[in-house]
Order: C-alpha cells, then structure tokens, then sequence
C-alpha cells in the first residue's frame, strides 16, 4: 500500500505528449475498445479524468480505481475483459469510480508516475484516509475476474468501513446544513411575513390616522361654518331689532280715530295676514312699509315693495297716501320682492 502526495489533487499537466505506441480511446471506450462488452462497461462508473476521479473521490468518500493500459505490454484485451465482468461490477459498480487511459496520453503517464506504476497493465485503489490519500496497487495483466473482485473486495473491507462512515458524517454535516438552511430560511419568511404585516399595521394606522384627521377636519369646519352662521343670524336680529326700533320711532303714535284727514289701509302682511291701521293722508308710502318691519312677520330676510292690491301696481315710496288715491280707505299688499315684482 502506497501514500500519494497530496500534490494528486491538483496535476500538474506536461509541456508535451509522451512518445510511443498509443492504446485508443478514454475510460470507457479505451475498455471496450480492448474488448470489455457493452453491458458491463454500462454498469461502472466512469470519470473523464484523473483530475476529477481524484477529487469526486474524495467528495463522494468513494474508491477510485485507477485502469492504466500500454500498446507496449501485452494482456490489455485479458485486462479489458476482466475488469468490465460480472463479478467485476458487482464489487465495483456501487462503491467505485473509474478511470482509464493510456500511459501514452499525457494525462495517463502523469497519472502513472503518481501512482508509481511500472508494471501494465496497472490497476490501483485511491481513497481517502482522514487527511492522507492512500493507493493500492492490485495485479494485472493476466489476473482473473474473480481474483480482482476478490481484492477489490479485501480493499473494501480494509477500508470500506472507513468510507461510510466518513459518508456518514459528510450526511451528517449534509443534513446539519440543510437544517440550518431550512432553518435560516424559515426565518426570513418568518422575518418578511413580519415585515410585511408591520408594514400592512402601519398603512392602516396612516390610513385609520388619515380618516380622524379629514374627520377633525370635517368637524372643525362644520364647527366654523356654523360659528359664522350664528354670527350671521346674531347680526340679522340685531340689525333687525335696530331697524324695528327705528320704524317704531318713525310712525310714532296711530293717528285717533274720527279725525280729520285720516285714511284707514288694509295691509296684506308678509305671512298674508291683515292689520288695519290708520294714516294721515299726507303721510308716506314709507310710512306704511315702516308697519310691515314693526310685524312679527318680517324677519329682515327678504326686501319687499307696497303694492296697491288691484290692480296690482307697486307705490312710491316717496308718493303721499293721498297721492297714490289711498284715501280715505285702501287695501295695500307687502309683497316679497323674491315673488312676481307688480307692475309699477
């Protein structure tokens, strides 16, 4: 048994090919070309390099059984066919990899001197023993099917047990990994599904903030509106109150009845009921609108004109009673100007 430097898992390829007589083909085809048959070739596992065999080795915790074959050495064809045999594959095609070439190819003679192989054909073990590689060199040539499943069986059992529980722990490390990874991720959904339900909580808060916002809003307006409002009235009654007390000041007292040029109206008020009052006949159409303003009925709202009530003709209000044929008796209408005006 034979400890490789470490210096196998990076080769180090030569500035040129090796001379001499070439064996064909590459792993699998270089067997089947030296006579190996199809359907056990097609159970092996073959690599396409000493590069890559060394290090899936290594990965895999596998074998790797390295085939060497020289044009110059004789038993290639015996070679060929033991290897790819039915009690070949049934050792090998579950705990090996395999690689074949030609010590004529440059990859083949490095690979030989690694090995330290003098005799071909050449048939060696590779596997990984904690930190060291280890080599084990078989017979070849002329040995049977059943002798090389037989060593590769002793290899196996030498260091079989080492290879799966190295196996073991790289699962082992595997699985660890994965957990954690499952693990980490499980945590950043659970990290975005956080994020997002506090970015959700947090729009509804804006939104929910928003809508007692326009609805303080709405309120301090409406609250403004109707200060403004009551404003308004307060000042329409005061000015209402001024403008009544100052009519009242105006008509003074009712002229007595039965005296002398006196005319009595009918006045159709705002609200359409009547009051009857006296007038001196040389008083004012103004003097009858002061009346309508002393009313409950009139409320400052609403100007309004006095109207004879047929036909309907609006009165001047700077035209005397007389004037305007309202004496000694006369039915006169306060009409809104907001309703049909009547004809002056």
């Amino acid at each position: 048994m034979l400890k490789i430097a470490e210096s196998v898992f990076s080769i180090i390829g030569l500035s040129e090919l090796v001379t001499g007589k070439k064996v064909q083909g590459g792993s699998k085809e270089l067997l089947i070309q030296n006579g190996a048959k199809q359907e056990y070739a097609d159970r092996l596992t073959f690599v396409a390099s000493f590069r890559e065999g060394l290090a899936k080795a290594k990965e895999e915790h596998k074998f790797l059984l390295v085939l060497l074959m020289s044009a110059d050495h004789d038993g290639n064809e015996l070679f060929a066919t033991s290897i790819a045999s039915e009690e070949f594959c049934t050792v090998a095609e579950d705990e090996y990899l395999i690689w074949a070439a030609s010590v004529h190819t440059k990859e083949g003679y490095f690979a030989s001197w690694s090995v330290q192989a003098n005799n071909f054909p050449f048939l060696g073990i590779i596997y990984s023993h904690t930190s060291a590689v280890k080599l084990t060199a078989l017979e070849g040539g002329s040995v049977s099917p059943q002798k090389l499943a037989a060593q590769l069986q002793n290899c196996m059992s030498t260091a079989g047990s080492l290879l799966i529980s190295q196996r073991a722990d790289r699962l082992e490390k595997d699985t660890r990994r994965r957990i954690q990874e499952e693990q980490e991720a499980a945590l950043r959904e659970a990290e975005r599904i956080d994020r997002e339900n506090s970015e959700r909580e947090k729009a509804e808060a804006e939104r929910l903030q928003e809508e007692r916002d326009a609805a303080e809003q709405a309120r301090l307006e409406a609250e403004q509106e109707a200060f403004l409002e009551r404003q308004m009235e307060e000042d329409r009654v005061a000015k209402l109150y001024e403008e009544k007390q100052r009519s009242a000041d105006i008509l003074g007292e009712e002229p007595p009845e039965g005296g002398e040029n006196i005319a009595t109206l009918s006045i159709r008020m705002l609200d359409g009921s009547q009051v009857k009052r006296r007038f001196l006949r040389s008083d004012s159409v103004e003097t009858i609108r002061h009346v309508v303003i002393m009313h409950d009925s009139f409320d400052g709202k609403k100007d309004f004109v006095i109207s004879n009530s047929y036909p309907i003709k609006v009165l001047d209000p700077s035209s005397t009673i007389e004037a305007e044929k309202l004496y000694p008796r006369a039915a006169v209408i306060a009409a809104s100007q907001s309703s049909p005006s009547p004809r002056r």
